[in-house]
Parts: structure tokens; sequence; C-alpha cells
């Protein structure tokens, strides 16, 4: 009997690294990234989907436009190793569900403003913020005062863009429109980008 509660006590460090391990492969390899620059593209919304197009005249209920993060690596965290064995060991007691990589910005985007750069209406002339005219993937508007809050994260492996898709859901009272987008982030630094005029018939 006391043989085995001995066994016990020397089995619960190797039990304690399995679980250990186990928890702790689905953190896998963390990196930090920062938001380096914008890209802004015009977005056809006639389809299913909207998807970006080089064309110059667009239908006025059709009109979008897809905002780019593009994002650079700015550090890592390093995984702590299990105990008291290795995780490849432990690999064979259980399964990670992840791929192991998480990214994390530095950054939260504060908000994200949208200006027309053209008369869009009797009221809305150049210069105008008309942020709310845009909805997120067409399903809810950006609110008026641009306030987005959002902390942007990636499964990818390494920082790569990260993309965001307002479709325009007030029709413009002129035949072309273009429009200047400011995205600010916690720190207080600024990105702006401003879209390529359209026809719009």
């Amino acid at each position: 009997m006391k043989l085995a509660r001995i066994l016990c006590w020397l089995l619960l460090p190797m039990i304690a690294g399995t679980i250990e391990a186990c928890c702790s492969c689905p953190e896998g390899l963390k990196y930090l990234f920062a938001i380096d620059k914008i890209k802004l593209q015009v977005l056809d919304n006639s389809g299913p989907e909207p998807v970006v197009t080089r064309a110059d005249t667009l239908c006025r209920k059709c009109y979008g436009v897809m905002l780019e993060l593009e994002t650079v690596k700015v550090g890592q965290h390093k995984t702590s190793q299990p105990l008291f064995m290795e995780s490849a060991y432990a690999a064979g007691f259980c399964e990670c569900l992840s791929s192991g990589f998480t990214g994390d910005s530095k950054d939260t985007i504060q908000s994200i403003q949208v200006f027309t750069v053209l008369d869009f209406d009797s009221t809305h002339k150049a210069g105008s913020e008309v942020t709310s005219f845009f909805f997120v993937d067409a399903t809810k508007p950006l609110p008026a005062n641009g306030i987005f809050n959002q902390p942007i994260y990636t499964y990818a492996e390494e920082p790569k863009p990260i993309d965001y898709n307002f479709i325009l859901m007030h029709e413009s009272d002129y035949s072309q429109c273009q429009f200047r987008v400011v995205v600010t982030v916690a720190s207080g630094k600024q990105f702006e980008q401003t879209t390529a005029v359209t026809h719009l018939i």
C-alpha cells in the first residue's frame, strides 16, 4: 500500500507536465504586429458578394470601399516550456485544436472616418463627413462619429493585410464620387488615403 502511494506521488509531476503541455500547446508562437499603412480599393456590390474592381464607372447602388490594413511584425512572445516533459511527448496524449500561431496588435482602431472629396448631395458638400453612409458588409452602419474602438488580431502565422468592406448605402446626387478615409489608432497615430474618382450611373 505504501509502495502504491509512493508511486502515485512520483507519477504526479509527469501527469501535471502532460496536462500543462496539452493546455499550453494551442498558444504556440505569439507575435505582436502594428498597422504600417492603409490601402483603399473600390468595391462593386452588384453581385452576391462585393468584389474589388478597377472600373471607373459603377451603378449608384453598387459602390463600396475595401479598407485594407497593411501590418508589420514588431515583437514576439516566446511560449513557456512544460516543467516536467516535452510538448512533443505530450502530443501523444492530447491534440491541439488550433494552428498554434496567434497575432495581437499593439494598437486598437479607435476610429474610422469617411469624408466626401466631392459634393455628395445638397447637405453634404465637399469635405463633409459621411461615415454613417457606409455600412460594414452592408449590415450595420459605421457610427456617425466614426468611433470604431476595435482591437485587431489574427490567426495567421505571419502578419498579413486585414480587410474591412464598407458598402455605400446612400445614393449621391451627383455623377461622380470620391472619398477620403482616416483611420486613427489608440496611440493617436493616423492613417489616411483617398479613393479614385468613380463615375456613377
